[in-house]
């Protein structure tokens, strides 16, 4: 969980583990000990990090193949149907990440 911690403080001890807090004032616990650090005056962060599964970066699109083509429009929610080109699998796919505007 993400709290932003109190004015001045730098980190937190528990249980012989330190949780130091970043520049920014932010701190990153495990769920389970939320209530232990609300407690000492931090307060929940409105905005969760990214996970590391979206970090990734986006794929090279001509290297996938037909299977994973489908794949990634699949993850991405985007419904294609046979009979289709490689091509505009590919296109489709550069579309969903984002890596084209929708109008080109």
């Amino acid at each position: 969980m993400l709290l932003r911690a109190p004015a001045h403080c730098t980190g937190l001890s528990h249980a012989g583990r330190d949780y130091p807090v970043s520049s920014d004032g932010r701190i990153e616990v495990e769920d389970h000990l939320a209530p232990l650090f609300l407690a000492h005056g931090f307060v929940r962060e409105a905005v969760q990090p990214p996970s590391p599964s979206a970090r990734r970066e986006a794929p090279d699109i001509d290297a996938l193949n037909r299977k994973a083509l489908f794949a990634l429009l699949q993850e991405k929610g985007v419904r294609v149907r046979p009979p289709i080109t490689n091509d505009a699998l590919r296109e489709a796919a550069r579309r969903a990440l984002g890596l084209v505007s929708r109008d080109s």
